[in-house]
């Protein structure tokens, strides 16, 4: 199987085996994506980015009929909600209803949660539920540059769910929380939250030296920033259990730099760890491939929904992506036509429901 982790400059590409909760990872590539191509997830040119990505996948011999893709965007809403306590396809369509009510989203967007467990309302019990909503046309692009590919996308999900897969497995990191998790990259900063072995909050924060004055250190700054804010967030509404580790992945190039500060405020500092249920990383940077790999783990229907096909399919959209067929493709190499056959996505949808 393939794995992406895709944002708006890099495609992170494994490919791996699943069996039984381990990962087996036989090869790792990135593909630098040019500005504008991709923009806060969304996909400008279709038929560009399948070429782009078929040709890495042709040049580095690493084709494969199924993959699995981890987003990022900031256009996608994080929200906790209280929902009655429900299961399967009734939880779901509780949780979508209440973000269209309580966010004012209309229904184009994709809608996700995982439960963060239990609260008590008014002496009634209620699930405490950290909800995604993601465009649903930031989804469809993928579905559509999969299809040309030739190749079946089994899953898409949001960046802080493939991360927590790692996070949640690892029991090193259970003994963390509650625990800060960011990642670093030059253009956004993710930052995620897990308190009793659950993700709690998770925010997406684009970066730009403009907003930093064109500094040189403007990661630096931006990192230090989101931090404190996050410190702040958890004191306001957790006060008795304040962060004290933080754990960083990605560019870790100023990790020396951030743990001298946060040392100061008696806080904790640590990089990514590799869990004993993953192997094969030998070879390449684990942490720049983390949530790709996140991604391949199965996940655990019980406590959430978080494949962004398999709701959009519950809620009735499982011709998503069929009119791409109408498009003028005349522009792509008729070589790369032979190659691109398109798919019946209804028919691909509707095999995981």
């Amino acid at each position: 199987m393939l794995s992406f982790d895709i944002t708006d400059r890099h495609i992170r590409i494994i490919r791996g085996t699943e069996n039984h909760g381990k990962i087996k990872v036989a090869d790792a590539h990135t593909i630098d994506v040019s500005e504008g191509l991709i923009v806060n997830g969304h996909i400008k040119d279709i038929p560009k980015m399948a070429t782009l990505i078929n040709n890495e996948l042709k040049n580095k011999r690493m084709a494969d009929k199924e993959a699995v893709i981890s987003i990022s965007s900031n256009l996608i809403i994080f929200k906790e909600l209280h929902i009655p306590k429900a299961k399967g396809t009734q939880l779901l369509t509780m949780v979508q209803n209440q973000m269209q009510h309580t966010m004012g989203i209309a229904e184009d967007y994709s809608i996700s949660y995982t439960i963060a467990g239990e609260v008590e309302e008014e002496g009634v019990q209620a699930l405490k539920v950290l909800a995604t909503a993601c465009p649903f046309e930031v989804v469809d692009c993928f579905r559509k540059v999969f299809s040309m590919l030739g190749i079946a996308l089994r899953s898409v999900v949001v960046s802080c769910n493939s991360i927590s897969r790692i996070i949640l497995n690892d029991a090193k990191s259970k003994a963390k929380m509650p625990m800060l998790l960011v990642q670093i990259d030059p253009n956004f900063i993710s930052l995620n939250l897990y308190e009793n072995n659950q993700l709690t909050f998770s925010r997406f924060a684009s970066i730009d030296p403009e907003d930093y004055d064109n500094s040189d250190d403007y990661v630096y700054e931006a990192v230090n920033e989101n931090i404190f804010r996050m410190f702040q967030f958890q004191k306001s509404r957790n006060g008795d259990h304040p962060i004290q580790n933080v754990v960083f992945y990605g560019d870790t190039s100023e990790y020396i730099r951030l743990t001298n500060a946060l040392e100061q405020m008696d806080i904790s500092t640590s990089l990514l760890g590799v869990p004993n249920n993953i192997g094969g990383y030998e070879n390449f940077e684990f942490q720049s491939y983390a949530n790709a790999i996140g991604a391949m783990f199965r996940s655990n229907k019980d406590t959430e929904r978080i494949n962004l096909i398999e709701v959009d399919a519950a809620a009735g959209r499982t011709n998503a992506g069929a009119s791409f067929v109408s498009l003028n493709i005349e522009n792509i190499d008729s070589s790369v036509n032979k190659i691109f056959p398109f798919l019946d996505l209804e028919v691909m949808i509707e095999g995981l429901t």
